[in-house]
């Protein structure tokens, strides 16, 4: 795995992070790292040693890292995998280890959560008790993302969060996902921003298992809402498509990175035949492209169609779709 540090400067990186299936074979009191089987389908729980679990990387996923690499030449892009070791034989392995801005890094979470108040709740282990292997990905995911901003700063992207131009100048933003909730798929926040710190100080006590948003949509909608109750109301106070504003956190209206946000509009992005694809395509008001893996990355697409996903695909990621064409892949 090419190295990538776990100490960048600050607010320098694009992170891209992916957190799989972990291993619960492990002896009372043993300390396990948790294991990538694989993190748009998650297989059963498995046994084997981390250094023998080899990594496959789906297109989509791949298409999001090289879109993030592509808009920001200048940005390191640092992929943040829960297993130690990488399938370098892989074709779509090859094609983003060959991009000069891409690293990919092992996310230790210890070292990750080596930090009060997370250094506690991470060593008691307690989302492993969790059933739905989902959740337990989900709530990491979350823990993760907050704390690798709050620590270090920079740019945090979902793994299933396509970017279809540059990302906004500004230094701390993320977007709504509806009236009433923000979401975390994007975020954007120099160390030790405030909103970062203080949901990181409440994460611990308000974490549900029952509920997979309850530490990311949820615990970032509230702490906005009280630092400015008047500015970011719930549900909304400002029309859909107007940007809002909480101190120095600039939230986005939900279509400029969440454009469909529900499974019946999802449907769309894989439409055929009606010219979807260049229509979306030219407009100017939409920075990245959230496929919400959990609803569609058993919907195979047509690399040579004309869909949504297809075309946005084509023009961020054309050395992915190669690589899809070449090996008779769905992306």
């Amino acid at each position: 795995m090419r190295g990538a540090r776990l100490d960048p400067a600050p607010g320098s990186l694009t992170y891209v992070l992916t957190i799989g299936s972990w291993d619960l074979g492990a002896s009372s009191g043993h300390r396990q790292h948790p294991t990538l089987s694989s993190s748009f389908r998650r297989p059963a729980r498995s046994r084997s040693r981390p250094e023998s679990l080899p990594l496959l990387l789906l297109p989509a996923q791949a298409c999001v890292v090289e879109s993030a690499a592509h808009h920001h030449p200048h940005r390191p892009v640092l992929v943040l995998m829960a297993a130690p070791t990488l399938n370098h034989t892989h074709p779509l392995i090859k094609v983003l280890t060959s991009l000069a801005n891409v690293r990919v890094g092992w996310l230790d979470l210890d070292r990750v959560f080596s930090e009060e108040p997370l250094r506690t709740w991470h060593a008691r282990r307690t989302w492993l008790t969790i059933p739905n292997e989902r959740s337990v990905a989900a709530l990491v995911s979350d823990a993760a993302r907050l704390e690798l901003l709050r620590r270090y700063g920079g740019t945090y992207l979902d793994l299933d969060t396509l970017c279809l131009r540059p990302l906004p100048r500004q230094a701390n933003f993320l977007p709504r996902i509806s009236d009433r909730l923000v979401i975390n798929c994007v975020m954007s926040f120099p160390p030790r921003h405030r909103l970062m710190q203080s949901v990181v100080d409440e994460l611990p006590s308000v974490w549900d298992p029952s509920r997979y948003t309850s530490i990311g949509a949820d615990l970032l909608t509230r702490h906005l809402h009280l630092l400015c109750p008047d500015n970011f109301t719930i549900p909304s106070s400002v029309p859909p498509h107007q940007v809002e504003t909480c101190g120095d956190v600039t939230v986005f209206p939900a279509h400029a990175f969440v454009p469909f946000s529900n499974g019946s509009d999802l449907k769309y992005i894989f439409t055929e035949g009606e010219g979807l694809g260049a229509s979306f395509m030219r407009r100017d008001d939409v920075y990245t492209l959230h496929l919400f893996n959990h609803l569609t990355s058993r919907v195979p697409l047509n690399p040579y169609g004309d869909s949504i996903l297809k075309e946005a695909a084509e023009k961020n990621c054309p050395w992915v779709m190669r690589v899809v064409r070449e090996n008779k892949l769905y992306l």
